[in-house]
């Protein structure tokens, strides 16, 4: 069950997160003092520092680490260019299947839209609705299922060439250029681990292969936490964390199998991912969940994810109805847990980014929205009108127009 939330500590989710951060830092540090530092020549240093590395920043790449991955397959990265084309080349088949697959996927979303928006059905039961359909795990399950060939060779070790260097130029222009949110998900998805398993497969011979491997794994894990406390500017709701996880888990099982720390690594990600991000039965409860304040201020941060889920939590449905639910607050807890969670967002506000501070006016918006019974159905208004919700109803509408007018 979610226990009420505990005030700040050096303990509390941020300051744990930052801990394990800098943990991460110091093990890929200790790796990469055992490299040669490697020459990159004039192109291809210049091609980073132009057209690669600032391209990496909003996909969650810290530019130190950037800069080394292509330190660990030189050789292999040399091919990526030139540098004086006006277009970097990209295949003109690979072209026609990126825009065929970016097609399907937003015809997709506009049949469901259409189709629901036609139904007549309850507003905000749409907006839910629409949003578990386009979940991350859903959008992204398609780069499991789709066979177009610009998907699959260059992000699956055992196919990767290494004159497939060229792909990231065009990954990466298709990136930027993208208005689609959900496509520009999978794209940032793709160059990650594109990336990861390009330089794992072309490493320098030249190099000790175990601590180049251990200096890989561990700036991914780095860039994890980094990217789970806090998203990139501009890519905030593109869950470039769950990437970096979900190749770091793949890269540990299949080359540090026996790497005790690096098993550790992946054990403490998996549990602080499910902690900001629960996993959600099907009777939409969250058992294992635990949560502190500074928990739910870093799962805002990452915008409807985050903010999905903190209305569950704090908001109406039928699981809150009980006295004691598992993986929910019963209606009674909410007010107190609440009020720490507004004195921080208060706190803190100036100090989050713009992105951030508009996704907490949203995320107050619908946890308002969801009290307010006008917009309910009757039948759920007869069903779920409670004594405590009748107690606590008024009380949580008023917090949050207090918080809203002080913002």
């Amino acid at each position: 069950m979610v226990g009420i939330p505990q005030p700040d500590s050096p303990q509390d989710f941020e300051n744990r997160i930052m801990v394990f951060e800098r943990q991460a830092l110091a093990k890929y540090g200790c790796a990469v003092r055992n490299m040669t530092a490697a020459d990159l020549p004039g192109r291809l240093n210049n091609l980073l520092n132009t057209r690669i590395i600032p391209r990496l920043e909003p996909i969650g790449f810290e530019a130190s680490f950037s800069r080394t991955i292509f330190q660990m397959a030189a050789p292999a990265w040399e091919s990526m260019g030139p540098l004086t084309d006006k277009e970097l080349w990209f295949h003109p088949v690979l072209i026609r299947d990126i825009e065929d697959f970016r097609k399907g996927l937003l015809s997709s979303k506009q049949r469901y839209e259409r189709f629901a928006y036609g139904s007549g059905a309850d507003l905000h039961e749409l907006r839910i609705a629409a949003n578990n359909q386009m979940h991350p795990a859903k959008v992204l399950s398609l780069l499991d299922d789709v066979s177009l060939s610009w998907i699959i060779l260059p992000r699956v070790y055992d196919h990767l060439e290494k004159a497939h260097s060229w792909s990231l130029p065009g990954y990466l222009r298709y990136f930027n250029n993208e208005p689609d949110s959900d496509f520009k998900e999978i794209l940032a998805r793709i160059i990650i681990e594109f990336i990861g398993n390009y330089t794992a497969k072309f490493m320098d011979r030249m190099q000790p292969k175990a601590q180049l491997q251990e200096a890989l794994f561990f700036g991914y894990a780095a860039m994890f936490w980094r990217n789970l406390r806090k998203p990139p500017a501009g890519g905030e709701e593109l869950k470039t964390f769950m990437h970096f996880f979900h190749w770091a888990s793949r890269f540990q099982k299949r080359f540090l199998q026996d790497h005790p720390e690096a098993s550790a690594e992946i054990n403490r990600m998996e549990r602080e991912k499910v902690n900001a991000f629960p996993d959600w039965n099907a009777f939409g409860l969250a058992p294992a969940r635990c949560d502190d304040n500074s928990t739910f201020v870093v799962a805002i941060r990452h915008g409807r994810l985050g903010i999905d889920d903190l209305v569950k939590i704090f908001g109406i449905g039928s699981a809150l109805l009980k006295n004691m639910t598992d993986g929910l607050l019963p209606y009674l807890f909410v007010p107190k847990a609440l009020s720490g969670l507004f004195r921080k967002i208060q706190n803190n506000f100036y100090l989050e980014s713009r992105r951030t501070q508009s996704f907490i006016r949203v995320f107050l918006e619908e946890l308002e929205d969801s009290y307010n019974f006008t917009h309910r159905n009757s039948s759920d208004t007869e069903t779920g009108f409670t004594e405590q919700l009748c107690f606590v109803r008024p009380r949580v509408i008023c917090m949050i127009n207090r918080l809203l007018g002080s913002l």
